[in-house]
């Protein structure tokens, strides 16, 4: 039987290993779901501006609590599971899940911000002046009274995810 010696500097080398190996599976998820849920928001056909796209950003969270119970999980060897926070626009929301028919009564009771619609029309349609507040307007009063339609591009996204990698991801993903 042949004998292994295992050193202080051999168990070191292995966990430091493993650790680089899970970091590097761990990026490539996240460019993975980065880009899945870029892809589903291009499908939809309603980029306009690209800001809710470009706005699109998966990071590792990281904070000091969760920092000092993962080292001390690797001075034990134990595996720490890993939380994904997915950053975007506020407006994501919306978009994803809709604002439902009669979106200008409870909870939203508001027309959407004029700067934004402003922005959309003039991106979206091209026009430009006075033709994009009116644009705006009549645009911004449809949402008010019919709302939008959801889309759902993030839970696409993440199912597709988890059909890879397992339904385990799906719990670890935190959206802000």
């Amino acid at each position: 039987m042949p004998k292994y010696d295992f050193t202080a500097k051999s168990y070191e080398d292995a966990i430091e290993y493993s650790i680089r190996r899970v970091e590097a599976e761990l990026q490539q998820v996240m460019e993975e779901l980065q880009a899945d849920i870029q892809l589903e928001l291009n499908a939809n056909g309603n980029i306009a501006t690209g800001k809710l796209y470009n706005s699109v950003m998966v990071m590792e969270e990281v904070s000091i609590r969760l920092k000092l119970r993962r080292t001390l999980r690797k001075i034990f060897g134990l595996s720490e599971p890993r939380n994904l926070l997915v950053y975007m626009l506020p407006y994501w929301k919306y978009v994803e899940r809709g604002t439902g028919r009669r979106a200008g009564h409870a909870p939203y009771k508001r027309m959407p911000p004029k700067a934004a619609m402003v922005q959309y029309v003039t991106a979206k349609y091209g026009v430009t002046g006075k033709e994009s507040y009116r644009a705006a307007y009549m645009l911004g009063r449809h949402i008010y009274l019919h709302g939008t339609k959801s889309y759902h591009f993030l839970q696409k996204a993440v199912n597709r995810l988890a059909s890879r990698y397992g339904s385990e991801v799906r719990e670890s993903i935190k959206v802000r």
